[in-house]
């Protein structure tokens, strides 16, 4: 049987559909989410799940629902959660993300989530053996050029435009040289 992909940024506008489609698709599936002062975790995935039933006409099989926070050490897992984690998943998919475009320090957002949260998916994925990661960046670390750019394009001294894009530029960087992960697919949308 193939192992759990762990989604992070579940509940975004990306991950709502990654979280339809891969579910469709027959991958399995554990969700990373935050609860909300109104939602807990299972809340949130029910309310998704259940917007995509009702769109479908069909039942989608509900992933594996995990409490965490990809800003804190561990994801902010606890010891069961981290063990299910290290027994179960063989990869990650790393959606969430600050959209957050202007900063008030490196420890605030879009910097937090960006990047200490990124490097906090690789310490867990160091932590529990998964070697494949599907980072979702973004096209904008291109930042201000023009003309012909290349997916192998990372950081060649391009000006950037915002905190959000350095944020993902520096992100990409990270999972770039993380020598522990031995199958890295960078994703990179655009609006």
């Amino acid at each position: 049987m193939t192992g759990y992909h762990l989604l992070t940024g579940g509940t975004g506008l990306l991950g709502r559909y990654l979280i339809k489609d891969l579910s469709q698709a027959g991958v399995p599936l554990a969700v990373l989410v935050r609860p909300t002062r109104r939602q807990s975790v299972d809340e949130r995935i029910d309310s998704i799940l259940g917007y995509w039933e009702s769109q479908l006409g069909c039942e989608i099989p509900r992933p594996m629902v995990l409490e965490g926070d990809i800003c804190e050490p561990g994801l902010g897992l606890d010891a069961a959660s981290l063990d299910w984690v290290s027994k179960n998943c063989d990869a990650v998919i790393h959606s969430a993300a600050s959209l957050q475009f202007v900063s008030t320090s490196d420890q605030s957002e879009p910097w937090r989530s960006n990047v200490q949260g990124t490097q906090n998916i690789l310490d867990l994925c160091r932590k529990a053996h998964i070697e494949k990661l599907h980072h979702v960046g973004t096209a904008y670390i291109c930042g201000l050029r023009t003309g012909r750019v290349m997916e192998t394009d990372v950081d060649v001294g391009q000006t950037l435009g915002n905190d959000y894009e350095k944020s993902k530029l520096q992100a990409e960087k990270l999972v770039r040289a993380a020598d522990h992960i031995k199958s890295l697919t960078v994703h990179r949308p655009a609006i």
